[in-house]
């Protein structure tokens, strides 16, 4: 039997934390997880920096470090400073080994080694640039060492420059003490989604120091890129495995920049462990151990209350980890609301995991039957007055969509519909084709049965695949409780016949100035209008008709499909 728990990730290894901390990578059994000293190298000697008074306390505790023993001493710390009742350790193996990580179990024998960890939902293989070359960076403590290659392999390429695309990653401590030569591009440090889509295309990567092989190396062989390293600076399993090409000399080097790559590069996928596996067996693991500490009476299990069962994820439209709380502890809940600060888009973090978020709002039946009775969530005086000022409210939007394409629809599929009242009036205007989907499958019975809308039907919204397209899209009342806003309105867009309209209504965050709309989890997102807008024409859509509406904080837009989308599709 599975049980939820807390996790603590401790440590430095920004790949791997990041890594298993991200959706549908982290097992689903930790419900609530935190990155604690970013900073750490040395787990051993700075582990005194975790103290029970500023740690998040955790049933779980997984420590990340490089080489470090991670012996019983720590491991009695650790589980003091957390309140954990199993902590075990993942950490990089020191070269010469035949592994590149290892999982370790602190208070067990047993250790497993993962070879070659990546995350492949990530790697995907796209089309390379012919003569295209990526230098790894020059670590300021390498340069010019028999560890650190990075000048030797800039003059080495200067002969082959105009023949080739050259560029050399860049890292804001290592600019200081290395010039790059001018024949070579600069590629700056980014976020690491942004890195792995603009070095899709590389050709060939060429490792310049020993540090780069876990992540680097491995993320280049898994996207189909040639990996070349000078002889004996990589771990002979890595040169193995994946067949890095290795040279010594200058003419060595040339001569495989000379001859052509092969089509091997992109099987080379295949060879990595992915990272979903590695949780999975870790998962596993934690389940004996707290099965273990329960039935010896030293863990309490925590009762499941709302809403403490919550990840923290990565901003929901630009994927980076950066955010300012903007309000913390929403409404007692320990949710917060942040903002993104690269792309400014505003969502809670942490907030519930998406497999048990519906528990934590309404009875999805009552709900339904609520809103099919009263057209209302709640109960109303005059059921036949509400019916009356709901269907003028539809049908001004209907009007509005008329007046942007020149006509009314012929077609229209509308994004949780619920028990369809919208689709009724649209019905009323005499649009002949009325489709839709929508997760409560007590309201989708009702748009079935009761309402004559046979075209709507149960189901989530990201996975739906369309079998047609649509001159309406409308999405009432969801864009801020969708956990994957960016993909949702790509979809949208997609959906939509050219010159098509999509209708959409949600809350502005700036203008809730009471914080009315502040009610986690269920408004994940709190859009503004300057990212709804930018948001909206990054997928091809021209906002032709905005009035606010409810309250001044709502916003009802009508949105005109003039391209495709703007944002590369995954």
């Amino acid at each position: 039997m599975t049980r939820p728990y807390r996790l603590l990730i401790i440590g430095h290894h920004k790949p791997i934390s990041e890594a298993f901390l991200s959706v549908q990578v982290l097992t689903h059994h930790a419900t609530q997880a935190f990155i604690s000293l970013p900073h750490v190298h040395v787990v051993t000697k700075d582990i005194s920096c975790l103290k029970r008074e500023n740690t998040p306390q955790a049933e779980v505790a997984i420590v990340v470090s490089y080489w470090d023993e991670f012996d019983a001493n720590v491991n009695a710390y650790v589980k003091e400073q957390t309140g954990g009742a199993v902590t075990l350790s993942l950490r990089e193996v020191p070269f010469p080994v035949d592994h590149s990580f290892v999982f370790k179990p602190i208070d067990d024998s047993a250790a497993t080694y993962i070879p070659l960890p990546c995350e492949k939902r990530l790697m995907t293989r796209k089309p390379k640039a012919s003569g295209s070359i990526l230098v790894d960076h020059a670590w300021m403590e390498y340069v010019n060492t028999d560890r650190g290659w990075t000048t030797r392999i800039e003059n080495w390429l200067r002969p082959i420059a105009a023949q080739h695309a050259i560029s050399e990653m860049v890292y804001y401590k290592d600019s200081e003490h290395h010039h790059i030569p001018s024949f070579i591009t600069p590629f700056p440090t980014r976020p690491y989604l942004q890195y792995l889509k603009d070095t899709s295309h590389v050709e060939r990567f060429i490792c310049t120091h020993s540090e780069c092989y876990p992540h680097g190396v491995i993320d280049m062989a898994a996207r189909g890129t040639q990996v070349i390293a000078p002889q004996g600076l990589l771990p002979e399993c890595i040169v193995d495995s994946i067949g890095v090409l290795t040279f010594t000399t200058q003419d060595e080097l040339l001569a495989i920049l000379d001859s052509p790559v092969g089509s091997e590069w992109d099987t080379k996928i295949n060879l990595m462990t992915d990272y979903a596996d590695i949780a999975e067996t870790i998962d596993g693991y934690i389940q004996t151990r707290l099965h273990d500490a329960t039935n010896k009476d030293t863990l309490v299990p925590r009762p499941y209350t709302y809403p403490t069962d919550y990840e923290t994820p990565a901003c929901n439209l630009c994927g980076h980890h950066a955010s300012l709380v903007l309000i913390d502890n929403a409404k007692g809940t320990n949710m917060a609301l942040v903002e993104c600060t690269q792309c400014d888009f505003r969502f809670f973090s942490p907030r519930p995991r998406w497999s048990v978020l519906k528990d934590l709002i309404a009875d999805e039946k009552v709900q339904a039957e609520n809103l099919y009775r009263w057209c209302s969530f709640t109960e109303v005086p005059d059921v036949e007055v509400q019916k009356a000022n709901v269907s003028s409210y539809y049908s001004l939007m209907m009007q509005n969509c008329n007046d942007v394409l020149g006509r009314l629809p012929q077609s229209m599929f509308e994004v949780a519909p619920c028990v369809g009242w919208l689709a009724v009036e649209a019905r009323k205007f005499g649009i002949p084709v009325i489709d839709g989907i929508d997760l409560n499958v007590h309201g989708v019975a009702i748009c079935n049965e009761k309402q004559g809308l046979p075209g709507i039907v149960a189901g989530d919204f990201l996975t739906y695949e369309p079998h047609r397209k649509y001159e309406m899209v409308a999405a009432l009342d969801y864009l801020e409780h969708t956990y994957h806003p960016k993909q949702d309105l790509r979809k949208i867009a997609d959906m939509l016949e050219p010159g098509g309209v999509f209708l959409g209504k949600t809350f502005l965050d700036e203008y809730d100035t009471k914080r009315e709309m502040l009610a986690p989890p269920c408004h994940s997102c709190h859009w503004t209008e300057l990212v709804l807008r930018r948001e909206l024409a990054n997928v091809g859509l021209d906002v032709k008709h905005w009035r606010m509406d409810y309250g001044g904080f709502f916003v009802i837009f009508v949105a005109q499909k003039i391209r495709e989308s703007a944002i590369d599709k995954p």
